[in-house]
C-alpha cells in the first residue's frame, strides 16, 4: 500500500493524495451521519457481568442516540480491580468501532471518519480506564465484553429502520 500511494503522489502530486484521503473521511463521515440519522432516537442501556481473579465486575453502556449521533456512556462500569483484568478505553473505542463496520457502517470506508459522530464518557477508575500503571494483560477479554453490550444497543435503535436487517 505504501508503495502504490508513493506511485500515485508521483504521479498525480501530494496534493491529489492528501485530498484524496480527505475526500475519504468526510465520504465516510456523511455516510455515518446519514445512517445514524434513520435509527430511532432515543436512550438504550445494557450491563454485562464478567467474573475471575478479582471478583465479579460489571459493565454498563448506556447509549444516547439523538439525530445523527451517538454518545456512548459507560457510567456504572465497576471500578479498576487488582487482577490484570482491566482495558485502556480506546480499546472500548476499538470495539465499537468494529460492531459498527459490521452492522451499519458496512458500505462506508473504514477510517476515523465513519467515528466523528460519536462520542464516549468513559470514567477514570474502572476497569475500562484504570491508572496509567494498572495491570492490563488480559485487556482484550474486558474489552470484548463490549460483544455482549452493543448488539442489543443496536438492535434497539435499528429495529425499524431500513437498516433492520444489518442487526
Amino acid at each position: 500500500l505504501r508503495i502504490r500511494i508513493q506511485q500515485m503522489a508521483e504521479q498525480k502530486g501530494n496534493a491529489f493524495v492528501r485530498g484524496l484521503f480527505r475526500m475519504t473521511l468526510m465520504v465516510a463521515e456523511a455516510g455515518a451521519r446519514n445512517h445514524i440519522r434513520k435509527w430511532n432516537d432515543g436512550i438504550y442501556r445494557n450491563v454485562c457481568f464478567n467474573s475471575g481473579v478479582g471478583g465479579l465486575w460489571r459493565i454498563v453502556c448506556t447509549a444516547h442516540k439523538e439525530g445523527d449521533h451517538i454518545l456512548f456512556d459507560y457510567t456504572g462500569t465497576s471500578p479498576e480491580n487488582d487482577s490484570a483484568r482491566n482495558c485502556m478505553p480506546w480499546v472500548v473505542v476499538c470495539y465499537v468501532a468494529l460492531h459498527m463496520y459490521s452492522h451499519g457502517f458496512h458500505d462506508l470506508p473504514v477510517c476515523a471518519g465513519t467515528l466523528v459522530p460519536t462520542d464516549y464518557l468513559i470514567p477514570d477508575g474502572t476497569v475500562i480506564s484504570p491508572n496509567w500503571d494498572a495491570a492490563i494483560s488480559i485487556a482484550p477479554n474486558v474489552g470484548e465484553l463490549n460483544n455482549d453490550l452493543l448488539p442489543k444497543l443496536f438492535a434497539c435503535m435499528m429495529f425499524n429502520s431500513e437498516d433492520r436487517l444489518e442487526i
